[in-house]
Order: C-alpha cells, then structure tokens, then sequence
C-alpha cells in the first residue's frame, strides 16, 4: 500500500480473509485488483501499521491510545474481529471513562460496550454529569432515550 507517501507492505489474503472490504479490493471486479500497489487516502501509516500489528497471528495487544483509532480502521475497512477485540478491551480497561466508554460505543454502535456503560450509572448523580458533559451533545438520539429509560428505572 501507498500511504502517506510511505509503502506499507501487507498480505493481500490475509487482509481478505479479515475483511470484505479488502476481499472485494484486492478479488472483486475493481482495477486495484491486479496492482501491486494501491494508495489508500484518509489513513495514517502509523495507524494501519497498527492495524495489521493487531490483526496478523502475532497478534499486538490494543491499549487505551490505540482502541478508538483501530475501531474506526476496523468500522471503514469491515474487519469484525478487530471490532470485537477493541470492543472487548475497552469493557474491561479502567484506564478509558465510563462517559468515554458511552461515547465510543455510540459512535461505533457497540451494543456491548454500550449497555456495559450504560449499567455502571447507578445515580442520579451520575446522570447530571453525563448531560452537563460535552459529550452528551454528541449522544445519538437513541443512546439519550437508552439514558433516559435507565434514569427512570433508578429514580423508582
């Protein structure tokens, strides 16, 4: 790959196997399929080095720096794997804020993480944070109604 003006070297098969993104690049009817080099835009090398790190059998372990730009490698490029393993280690990380944990979730539809987070708010102390953080406004809609669904339940 050509990234960044940088050649990223990958193995086509193994991509394909991951991803049918990257199964319909390299076997679909597309002109990048008989290249030898194709340019991928909108991606840092440093991050899809990572990506490949993570997804190949020597498989690098993903930390709290890494998480969300891989998820959102893994959402463009369809690597499910690599959703599930980032989705996974963002639930059991302490090092990533329960308000963070929302976020990323909702913006990944991570049903998972979400109702994982969406557990931790026990108060309705906890729920006057979340509306008067930043990130409440970025909430979809359907993650406020979640909130709101769960803010009843407590206040029973």
């Amino acid at each position: 790959f050509l990234i960044d003006d940088e050649k990223v070297y990958a193995n086509k098969q193994y991509l394909a196997i991951h991803s049918p993104y990257f199964n319909t690049l390299f076997f679909g009817d597309f002109a990048e399929k008989g290249k030898s080099e194709m340019e991928l835009k909108d991606v840092k090398s440093g991050e899809f080095r990572e990506l490949l790190k993570v997804i190949y059998p020597s498989c690098k372990k993903i930390n709290e720096s890494s998480a969300e730009y891989l998820l959102k490698l893994a959402d463009r490029f369809n690597i499910m794997i690599l959703v599930d393993r980032a989705e996974s280690f963002i639930i059991n990380t302490s090092d990533i804020s329960n308000l963070d944990k929302l976020r990323i979730a909702d913006k990944y539809s991570l049903n998972g993480l979400k109702e994982h987070s969406i557990s931790k708010l026990t108060t309705t102390k906890d729920f006057k944070a979340i509306k008067k953080s930043p990130i409440y406004d970025v909430l979809s809609a359907d993650t406020r109604a979640i909130l709101f669904d769960r803010l009843v339940t407590i206040a029973k």
